[in-house]
Order: C-alpha cells, then structure tokens, then sequence
C-alpha cells in the first residue's frame, strides 16, 4: 500500500511508541489497525467533532446522557448551518458532564466535558483518562491544562498505546486477545476489539491488523 506523507507519520509515531513500551509485533499492528480505523485512515490524532443534529443526538445518545429538550435546544437543525463552538461545548457538557460523566469519566468540573472531549489517536475520553495519560507520558498537569496536546502525534500515540496495554478503555487488554510471542492469526485480531469497543467493525479492524502485521 501506498501511504501519504501524514499516514507515514502517524504509523511512525505509533511505532516508535510501541517499540518504547517493547510490544510485540501482533500488538503493535493492531495498535496500528486501531489507530487507522479510528482516524478514518488519516492517522492523525484528531479532537471529537460535536456538530451532533438534533436526529443525531437522540439517536446515538440514551437520556440518561441527554435530555430530549436538550437534544432539541442545543442539536443542529435541519437547514442549519455547521455548530459554532459553544453550541459543541454545550454539547459536549451535557454528554460527558453531570452525574454520568463523574460516575464514568471523572469529569468534576463544570467545563471538564468540553475540556477533556474525545482526543488522540484513540479518542481519550474524561479528566480520569487525560490524567492517566499525563501520568504514563510524564507530563503531570500540562496535559491537563491545556488537553489539546493530546493532538501532538507523539502524545497521542502514548496515549493508545499505554491504553491498550493496560485495558484503559474496556479492561480487556492487548496480552488478553492477541499473543505476545510470533504472529497472531486473523481470529485473534477479530477477538481483540473489545479491547476498544464492543464487537463493532471487529472483522474490518482485524482485515488492517492484518495487512500492518504482514507489512503491508
């Protein structure tokens, strides 16, 4: 495969930061298969976009998240033109605010749900996991006062990567799916989405760890 300039940067950076933490060559490709699916190919680290239509909102997101007169309030509506940020930070503080997003995210503070949005590589969610990774690249509170390094490509890709080793997003981690010596098979890279996310798109993610552990 042929890869743009800014595709060969982010697999580098995902690279070099798996061959810190000593990966091996399964765990790195699906990093790698991860980081590709999550960035629409891009491979690069990118903030969560909260343009959400009013449809979208109610859609994707349960009540216990937002409200319907929320939804309706702060959503795009149809003929609207794209959301000004702080339409998106109001959003983003309903959705990763309030009870759920202290319960689920550690987000305490009245700004944190906009603050600390979806980041990264691997979209590193709340104030617990943009401390997490503060802790585990060395940068105690920088991070947290200015989250939008996590944009920076040698962060974000810290960031995956320790978050997939240690289980940051679901509990399961790499070690629990795939094999730490040799390759892994294609049923193995299948299993190992829950590692981020449930079941969803696990054969099209297992397709890319596939193609990146045979160097394509």
């Amino acid at each position: 495969m042929t890869y743009t300039p800014q595709q060969r940067a982010g697999i580098q950076a995902l690279r070099e930061a798996g061959g810190r933490l000593k990966l091996p060559p399964a765990h790195i490709a699906y990093v790698l298969a991860t980081a590709w699916h999550e960035t629409g190919q891009e491979m690069v680290p990118n903030r969560e976009n909260l343009n959400y239509s009013v449809e979208g909102l109610l859609g994707k997101f349960s009540r216990v998240r937002i409200s319907e007169a929320d939804a309706r309030r702060l959503g795009r509506k149809p003929n609207e033109p794209a959301l000004g940020i702080e339409r998106q930070r109001a959003i983003g503080n309903v959705l990763y605010g309030g009870i759920w997003g202290r319960a689920n995210l550690g987000n305490t503070e009245p700004d944190d749900g906009w603050h600390f949005r979806g980041g990264g590589y691997d979209h590193c969610t709340g104030r617990r996991n943009f401390r997490a990774v503060a802790d585990a690249s060395g940068l105690g509170d920088v991070l947290m006062v200015n989250p939008d390094l996590i944009l920076r490509a040698p962060l974000a890709a810290t960031a995956i990567v320790t978050g997939m080793i240690v289980g940051r997003y679901t509990g399961v981690r790499l070690r629990d799916r795939l094999p730490t010596t040799g390759l892994a098979t294609w049923d193995q890279f299948k299993s190992a989405r829950p590692i981020i996310n449930g079941t969803d798109r696990a054969a099209d993610i297992a397709n890319y760890a596939m193609d990146f552990q045979n160097g394509k």
